[in-house]
């Protein structure tokens, strides 16, 4: 296997880990929003 595969190998990894951390940020901000609003309607 060259270097270039090696290189691919590696940017693939890093891209299907990228994607993750994104949706679970995605969740939590969601999550996060539904909290907030929870939080807002209880005060009033």
């Amino acid at each position: 296997m060259g270097l270039g595969d090696e290189l691919n190998q590696i940017y693939s990894a890093i891209s299907g880990k990228s994607a993750d951390v994104e949706e679970k940020m995605g969740r939590l901000q969601r999550t996060k929003g539904g909290i907030d609003r929870e939080q807002k309607e209880s005060l009033h």
